[in-house]
Parts: structure tokens; sequence; C-alpha cells
């Protein structure tokens, strides 16, 4: 009996070793915690160039007046190419005209129609023109003027102008494709014509003063 306690410490002993050389229980991985992806924004579409809104428009062709040119295409250098007015592009030479006394003076640069043939075509086949931009019709005389929406596409607001630069009456937002007569109130040397609405924000009505820049030194011919 007295060897029992004695055989039960070496069994004891025997079982610490085993326990003491069994592997340490491993410590299950934890799965990374991914962030959420963030949606990129969608690249902005690229504008269409002109000459992708207006395919039907040969640009380049050769030419010795604007009667050559498809649709607004005006010719420029002996080719057909888009007009100032549409590309905002504009030249030392460039015509232009500034609004006097009307809040800080607003100004846009213009084409210029000095020729019979762009009196008859003006701003028709645009569906847009460049902000800051306009036309001008310069005539021989001062006399009652009245045009048309024939073949415009936009509204116009048009502006007619006596001799000596003062504002006689203006027409606002003119409804395109329209035959409706648009009549200056009284005799008009000039008339410009703006996108709609532009007028009034400019401070333009009857009796204000505009000054002119490089117009043409002939009047509309032939």
């Amino acid at each position: 009996m007295r060897g029992l306690p004695a055989l039960l410490a070496t069994a004891a002993l025997a079982a610490g070793c085993s326990r003491a050389d069994a592997p340490a229980p491993t410590k299950p991985v934890e799965a990374p915690v991914l962030a959420p992806a963030v949606a990129q924004p969608a690249a902005a579409p690229k504008a269409a160039t002109l000459a992708e809104r207006y395919p039907e428009w040969r640009v380049g062709i050769t030419c010795q007046d604007d009667r050559q040119c498809d649709g607004a295409l005006r010719c420029e250098a002996a080719q057909c190419d888009f007009p100032s007015a549409m590309t905002g592009r504009a030249t030392g030479g460039t015509a232009a005209v500034e609004v006097m006394g009307a809040g800080g003076g607003a100004r846009f640069d213009l084409e210029v129609a000095d020729q019979s043939w762009e009196e008859m075509r003006g701003l028709m086949f645009r569906r847009e023109m460049a902000k800051g931009w306009g036309m001008v019709f310069v005539f021989a005389d001062e006399a009652p003027r009245s045009f048309w929406m024939k073949n415009t596409l936009m509204p116009l607001d048009m502006v007619f102008v006596r001799s000596d630069g003062v504002v006689d009456s203006v027409v606002a937002s003119a409804e395109p494709l329209t035959l409706t007569p648009r009549r200056s109130t009284g005799p008009a040397k000039y008339v410009v014509e703006l996108a709609s609405g532009v007028a009034a924000t400019a401070g333009i009505v009857s009796g204000r003063r505009l000054v002119f820049d490089n117009l043409p030194a002939g009047p509309i011919g032939d």
C-alpha cells in the first residue's frame, strides 16, 4: 500500500509531461476587414464638336462667298467654315457693339452682314450662338426696317438702331420659323440680332445709345 502514492505521483508526473509536450491550441486567423468600394464618378461626356452637331454642312470646300457654303457656313479665306458667332472666335478686327449707360456697359462681338445675300440669310439654320455674340446688319440709309424668322431655328432679340447709334425699338424673343414681319417703330440704319432675352439683360431699350466698333466701311450691297 505504501507504493500506491508513489505510483500515483509517477502517473501525475507523466500526465504533466504529456500536457507540456502537446502543441498549444492554434488561434483562428481573422479575415481582414475590407473597406467598402467607393464608386467613382462617371466621366462627363465630351461635348460634340460643331462638325459633329452639323454633319450635313461641308466644311473646307472652296468658295468665293457665302453663297457656295452649306447651311450657316461662311466663306473665310476662300474656304467654307463655321461662323464666328457659333465658334466664339474673335480677332482684333471683329466688329463689336457696346451698350452705353447700362450699369456696366455690356459689350457684344458681332458677325457682320454687309452683302445682300448675307442680309437674306442672317442667322438662319443655326441652333446655337456663342455667348456674348450677335449679328449686325448695316444698311445704306436710315429707313423703316422689317425682319422675319424664316428658317431661323432659335428665338432672337432684334434691336433696331438709328444712324446716331440710339436704339429706335426692340423686338424681344421673336418666335422661330415664323413669317410675321417684325418692324422697327421708326427709321433704322442698323439691326442687331442677339440671343433671346439678352437685350433686356444688357439694358438695351428704346433710347439707349450703342457704340459700334470695326463696322465695314460699306453698307449692305449687291
